[in-house]
Formats: C-alpha cells, structure tokens, sequence
C-alpha cells in the first residue's frame, strides 16, 4: 500500500490554498525554512496543521496509512486535536484562511521545540531511508508490474491472433499460439518479480514503521505528558491570540466584515502593523467598548426621537422591519429571497414620522496632541475620537479629526466622508501624535473655516489642560456662530481635578468635565453628540 504525505485528509485544492499562503506569507516560509533544519517532515506538519484549524471536518488517517517519517507528525496532531483548547481556536479559524494561516505560526512554532534532538535525528535517518531504499524498492516493484502488464497485453494480442488464425485454417495458427504461451509465460515471471519486489517493499515499509513507532513509544513514555502540557498551553495561547487578533482586526473596521473583506495581503499587512505597534494594540481594546457604548447611545436617541408609524413602504432599513419580514428571515427556507429582497430594497419596512429632525451634519473633533497628554490619556481620547465616529458613522454623518498641539506645530487633519473606505484612516489617527505645546485658537479656526465653506457641523473639543485664548479670538468665534450656528462640546480630561475649565468655558456650549478615564464617562458625550 502507497502512504501518501499528510496525516490529515486534505485534496488538491487544499494543498494549492495552503502553497498560495505560504508564497504571500514570508514569516510562513520563514518558519518552515527553519524547520526543515531540525525535521524532514515539517512541511506537511504545517499543511497538517492548517488542515485542522481551516477545514470543515479535519479527519486524521488511521497509522497504517501514514509514512513512518510522519507518524510523529500524527502523534502531535493528534494531541492538538485533542486538548480542549482546539474547539475554542478552531472557533476563529474555521474557513477563516488568514485566521488559520496566523495560528499555524504560533502553534508550528511551538510544536517544534516539543521534540527532542535525538528523535529529530533518528526520524532524519527513517526519512532519509524513504527517500533513498525505499524509494528505490517501490519503484522496482512499479516497473517489474509495468514489464508484467505490457506482457500480458501481448500473451493477450498474439492469443487473440491464434484464435483468427484457426479460424481461417492459416497455417500461421501455431505460431501465434507458440507466441502467446511465450509472452504469457514472460507475464507470469514479471508478475512473480513485481509481487517480490513488492513483499520487499512493504516489508522495508513495515520495518521502519516499526522503528517510528519505536521512536513513538519512547517519546510517549519519556515526556509523553510533558508534550501534552506543552501542546495544551500553545493551543491555549494560539486561542488567546486568535481573539485578540480578530478583536484587534475587527476594531478598525467600522462595517461588518469590513477587514474580512480585505485581501489576505491588506490582512498580513495590517496585523503586522498592529503587532509592531503597541499604542495601536492597546486602543484597539478599548476601540471595541467605545463603539458599543456609541452605537447604544444613538439608537437610544432614534428611539426616543421616533414618531408614529404612518405608512408601510419598500426598502432595507433593517429597523424598521415589520413583523412579518422578521420571521421570514428566521425561516431557513425562506431566507435566500429575503437576502434578495434586502439587495434589491424591496422588503417591507414602516415609514415614520419624526417627532423632531435628528441633527445629520458632519462632525469635527478636536484631538490634544500636547506633550502633557499621558500615554493613557492619548489612548483614552482617541478611543473617543474614534467612538464618536462610529456615532457618526451610524448616522451617515461626515467627519473630521483635527488633531492639534502648539503655535507652531502643524494640525493634522483627516477628512472621512460618507460611505468612504475609513480603517486605513483611523489608524493614521491613532498612530500620530505631536507631543509639542498647546493652542486652542488654531484648530478652532480651522474647523471654524470647514464650517464656513457649508458644513453645518458639531465641534467636539478635547484637551487636557488650560490655555488661554486671545479676546480678539473670541469675539470673532462667536460672531461667527450667530451667523452660522453650531455646537461646541468640550471635553476637558480633568484627572485630579488639577485643570481649570476657564478657557473652554468661554466658547463652549457644553463642557463634560472627565475625572476618570473610563468608557461609562464617554458615555454621556456619544448621548449628546
């Protein structure tokens, strides 16, 4: 029987995914380079593995089926598979090819400090005994039955000659006879050859299983629970990484499946941005909570502003869904039309009249980029900033971040407009930070002149500390809000209760004064926003 190379059932399309991968993915190749120096068979051991954590239904191959130089491969599969880790990774990389691609990396990398140095060199001698003795036998056996079938199907051509011979009464009969009996004798020998060669093969193939699985029961008796222990804590960090991945990913994306529609290079690219940057990490956990919290607070205030129903129309506002169309979307059968429906803005949802008109004009937050701003602050008010996005985003809103510091320190401005691409973006949002000094005045005239050139917008100001502001400015800062209104909502990071709100309270329509750096405090500005 021909073993094949993998320990878990995988087809061509799986190996062309997993070869597609590796040749996009360099800390893949990387990983199975150095491998390959310390064991032969650990290119299927990573195919393996990503078979485990992508497929469907991973089956794992009864021994007898695999190589001996792979049984070792089918023990720590085996393993894998059966901690009680693997159900909970497997939850984020289930037909998930970058999720499962990213946890072959942490789980390879573990697996192959499991084994010791003497088993790697003593499965190096099995593997190279395949490759060489073995390799020679099976092919041996492959041209003895090819020599065997060829004369065969000639005994069988010069006795089916013989046949028409003594049909005719040729005198040719005999000698087509005399040829097959020849050839058909010729085929009996090949025959007897090939199956030696093949018994010769086997019996080669038995013994070094029987060596692998020495090498096998060593292991097992020597560190056998060792290896589980060690195999149960990479699969519980493999886990652990794959959610905070996925939840890191998943911040910066403000639709759903926005970064899941990324290609895999875009999601290679950005998780090695995010791992090589611990800023953006630790606003990413937070990101999450922000966006909730904003989310709620919105759909609390459509709820509350909401009017009578006053009519049932076509459409794909999923809130305002009437009954009926609810139950036909939880229906298995019927939810394919409902999907089509939803595409073609044909499903029936109630039309409303407003009690009164939700304020729909773009958003322009301030963000203090002054080098008295601690990490955690910074942190805490670009959580903000981008929380009040999501707000914004819900609603179909416009939005501006101007992030600002001293006199004579540049304001970095970064426009979203509605339905724009935005994860690349926030990060830049995220990502930059001035440290110089601080000045109110500048980014207030510049979200004074995007107001002035039409957008009806909200300012939302956020600083850690005082400055003043010249008279001069404020008389012409608000001049220009009795020509053009709009709100300004001030968010002073008041820790300690150490700053004075003095200057933001003389352009200010609202001041939310934060003495804790929590997601509840943040709260009450995505309410008003």
């Amino acid at each position: 029987m021909k073993k094949t190379e993998n320990v878990v059932y995988s087809d061509r399309y799986d190996k062309r995914t997993f070869e597609s991968i590796k040749s996009r993915a360099a800390r893949i190749q990387e990983l199975e380079n150095k491998g390959l120096e310390k064991l032969p068979s650990y290119s299927p051991l990573l195919m393996d593995l990503y078979s485990i954590l992508y497929k469907t239904d991973p089956i794992l191959k009864s021994k007898e089926k695999v190589k001996a130089s792979e049984l070792i491969n089918r023990n720590i599969i085996e393993k894998v598979m059966d901690t009680k880790q693997y159900p909970e990774l497997r939850s984020y990389t289930y037909l998930d090819e970058f999720a499962s691609s990213m946890a072959v990396l942490s789980l390879g990398e573990a697996v192959l400090e499991l084994i010791p140095e003497d088993a790697k060199q003593k499965m190096q001698n099995i593997k190279s005994q395949e490759d060489n003795q073995l390799q020679g036998l099976q092919d041996q056996a492959e041209r003895a039955q090819e020599a065997a079938d060829w004369a065969s199907d000639e005994a069988q051509e010069a006795a089916d000659a013989a046949r028409e011979a003594k049909k005719s009464n040729s005198s040719q009969a005999s000698k087509f006879q005399q040829r097959a009996q020849q050839a058909k004798d010729r085929a009996q020998q090949m025959s007897d050859q090939a199956e030696q060669a093949q018994m010769t093969f086997e019996e080669a193939q038995q013994k070094l299983a029987e060596q692998a699985e020495a090498i096998e029961q060593e292991l097992e008796d020597g560190a056998g629970e060792k290896m589980r222990q060690a195999i149960r804590k990479a699969a519980k960090q493999s886990r652990d990484q794959a959610e905070e991945q996925t939840e890191t990913l998943e911040a910066w994306g403000t639709e759903p499946g926005e970064i899941q529609k990324l290609s895999y290079e875009d999601k290679m690219a950005l998780a090695e941005r995010l791992k090589n940057n611990k800023k953006l990490r630790e606003i990413a956990k937070i990101v999450g909570r922000f966006r909730r919290m904003a989310i709620a607070k919105q759909k609390e205030k459509i709820n509350s502003r909401t009017g009578v129903v006053t009519n049932v129309k076509r459409g794909n506002d999923l809130r305002r869904l009437v009954p009926a169309e609810r139950s036909k979307f939880a229906h298995p059968s019927m939810r394919l039309d409902f999907i089509r429906r939803f595409a073609s803005k044909q499903l029936f949802v109630f039309e409303t009249e407003e009690k009164q008109s939700l304020g729909q004009g773009p958003v322009i937050v301030g963000i203090d980029n002054s080098g008295s701003i601690t990490s955690e602050q910074e942190i805490w008010e670009k959580g903000l900033a981008l929380g009040l996005y999501q707000c914004a985003d819900y609603q179909n809103r416009h939005f501006i971040f101007i992030q600002y510091g001293g006199p004579s320190d540049p304001l970095k401005v970064i426009e979203i407009k509605k339905g724009e691409a935005s994860y690349l973006k926030l990060l830049e949002v995220a990502e930059y930070f001035l440290g110089g000094g601080t000045d109110f005045e500048k980014p207030l005239k510049k979200a004074q002149e995007y107001i002035e050139k039409g957008l009806k917008a909200d300012i939302v100001f956020i600083t850690d500390g005082e400055c003043a502001v010249s008279s001069e400015f404020l008389i012409e800062f608000n001049e220009a809000r009795k020509k053009i209104p709009f709100n300004v909502f001030s968010v002073l990071l008041n820790i300690g209760g150490r700053t004075s709100s003095a200057s933001l309270e003389k352009f200010s329509d609202e001041l939310f004064n934060v003495s804790e750096l929590t997601v509840e405090q943040a709260g009450a500005v995505f309410a008003r926003v």
